[in-house]
């Protein structure tokens, strides 16, 4: 059974953390290397607004591996601020972005307003070690419940409640693409995924029917 080593990848990415430039750092937002917009647009007109709710963190500890070669998980002391924190401000950006509601703010809701709560499940990264090199992975699991118009929290229905789970891995090398920059593959697919089926359930359309096979309700 692979041994998990929960700690960084090495002490030299922790001083690079410290003096890097913005667009350096090991920062999803300002390195673009790490993490590129999706500039998903919708494809039909919206006419619904929506609060975004701050990203809930729903992560759980990462279970021991069960593969045959020993995995190093990258810990959060390598990225230049905190994972929910990062995944927090693109996901925002993305949904505000993307046309998906006709406005995506986080001013208090009126009663029209739709309700955005986004759940980070998973966001782990690291490098398996084999006989012929290594290669790095990533897991990214995102998910997205929206409430409908009401007046109160009581009143307002759920309209969608999908989850978007990408997983981004290397060939084995003996020098692969940094872990880091997987976890960025995998949250980009993730949050692709969840704009395409915000724009493809009509929850942002009013009267328009809504697809149980695309809300998940």
């Amino acid at each position: 059974m692979g041994v998990i080593r929960n700690q960084a990848l090495g002490a030299g990415l922790l001083a690079l953390v410290a003096c890097a430039s913005p667009a350096d750092r090991n920062d999803l937002v300002t390195n673009p290397t790490l993490y590129a917009p999706t500039a998903y647009k919708a494809k039909v007109a919206v006419d619904r607004s929506a609060f975004v709710a701050p990203l809930v963190d729903e992560r759980q500890p990462v279970a021991e591996a069960s593969g045959p070669y020993p995995v190093s998980y990258v810990g959060e002391a390598v990225w230049f601020r905190p994972v929910l924190t990062m995944v927090d401000e693109i996901v925002y950006d993305e949904l505000r972005d993307s046309g998906v509601f006709v406005e995506a703010s986080r001013s208090a809701p009126g009663s029209d307003a739709l309700i955005v709560t986004p759940y980070l499940r998973s966001a782990n990264c690291g490098e398996e070690e084999q006989p012929a090199g290594r290669r790095s992975l990533s897991d990214v699991e995102l998910r997205v419940v929206v409430h409908g118009p009401g007046a109160d929290a009581g009143s307002r229905p759920v309209l969608l409640d999908r989850t978007f789970r990408e997983i981004a891995t290397t060939a084995v090398e003996m020098d692969p693409a940094p872990a880091t920059q997987l976890l960025g593959i995998a949250l980009r697919k993730s949050i692709t995924k969840m704009l395409e089926v915000l724009d493809q359930s009509n929850v942002a359309r009013s009267g328009v029917p809504m697809d149980p096979a695309v809300t998940g309700r």
